[in-house]
């Protein structure tokens, strides 16, 4: 078989050294060829730090399995970065042999994710669910997540910052700077309708209202200080407590993320988010009105209407939410989409 001459063919020969005198972290997609494509299309930025394996969709479960590098293959740090079909049962099964070994397993969605995913026991343990769209988002957050690893910095936007007119950061400590961010915002987005040949006022009100959100979060329910506080009366926080905003415009789509830096975001409400978008069982159904209660109503709102959605956490130290918006399309449009869901542990 063609691909498992390729496999051999990587494991047996010394992977290069990349331009830091680093071995070459493999890039392994495994099942359908439009994951193989997909990894192609990814890595021809990553040529000097990427090693890219493919394997074969006929390729049986246990020796898919072997090509995966042992722990031991790098000194510290993760083994490979490894893509996996999502609509497969046995994707499970390789994703978790991916953790077992130090990989990063990415779930790829066409169109449902297999139920297997998030059953008890398994759910949480990925974290990493990548829609493929056809628009383009699929290759930015793999992109993303390609970059976030291989730096080890998962803070920020600073890996979208391309020019200095598609990129800005700013604070929010009162509630004059509340108002200023939101319009700010909206400004900001209408500056890309030029370019893009279409009104931008709807994306720009629709991002405007997931930012506040955030924003919200990252305040009253953020802050130990600020659970019991009116939420009526926005208070004045201290430089230290001031929540970071920031933008970027990478190719049509725009990205904005809000941060605290408290780091309290409650880990057990990323599985109810992931069975909000992507369960089907009666017994993993999300009630709004029941299992948004505590658990921020709002943020679930926010999934149901943009493309993609990232948390990451570092307890005790900080939170950020990420949300990326479609400029080419309607929140109608948008809305029917498939969503990307990621959260990054530190």
């Amino acid at each position: 078989m063609l691909a498992k001459s390729l496999i051999d063919a990587a494991v047996a020969e010394p992977p290069e050294a990349s331009a830091g005198g680093d071995q070459k972290m493999p890039v392994i997609a495994i099942g359908q060829l439009y994951l193989q494509e997909l990894a192609k299309k990814v890595y021809l930025g990553f040529e000097n730090v990427f090693s890219l394996v493919s394997v074969s969709p006929e390729t049986c479960l246990e020796l898919a399995i072997e090509q995966l590098p042992p722990p031991s293959s790098r000194a510290e740090g993760i083994c490979a970065i490894v893509l996996l079909d999502g609509e497969s049962s046995q994707s499970v099964e390789l994703g978790l042999a991916c953790l077992e070994r130090k990989c990063i397993p990415i779930v790829l969605i066409q169109s449902e994710l297999h139920p297997n995913f998030l059953e008890d026991g398994v759910d949480g343990l990925f974290k990493h669910f990548i829609a493929v769209d056809g628009d383009g988002l699929c290759e930015i957050l793999l992109t993303s997540v390609f970059k976030r690893y291989l730096r080890a910095e998962f803070f920020g936007l600073s890996h979208f910052r391309r020019a200095e007119s598609s990129f800005r950061r700013t604070f929010v400590r009162n509630s004059e700077d509340r108002v200023s961010v939101r319009d700010s915002l909206i400004e900001f987005i209408r500056s890309f309708e030029l370019g893009l040949g279409r009104s931008l006022d709807g994306t720009a009100m629709h991002a405007a209202s997931v930012q506040e959100e955030f924003i919200m979060n990252a305040i009253w329910d953020a802050n130990p200080l600020l659970i019991d506080a009116d939420r009526r009366v926005f208070p004045n926080l201290e430089t230290k407590d001031a929540v970071e905003i920031e933008w970027a415009k990478e190719g049509h789509f725009l990205v904005v993320s809000v941060s605290d830096p408290f780091g309290s975001f409650p880990l057990e409400i990323l599985s109810k988010y992931r069975d909000f978008l992507y369960s089907k069982a009666k017994n993993k159904m999300v009630s709004l009105r029941t299992d948004g209660e505590g658990a921020g109503i709002g943020i679930f709102m926010v999934l149901k209407r943009v493309g993609a959605i990232e948390v990451t956490l570092q307890k005790g130290v900080r939170t950020q939410m990420v949300a990326y918006f479609n400029l080419k399309l309607g929140q109608k449009q948008s809305s029917r989409q498939i969503r990307s869901f990621q959260n990054f542990v530190v």
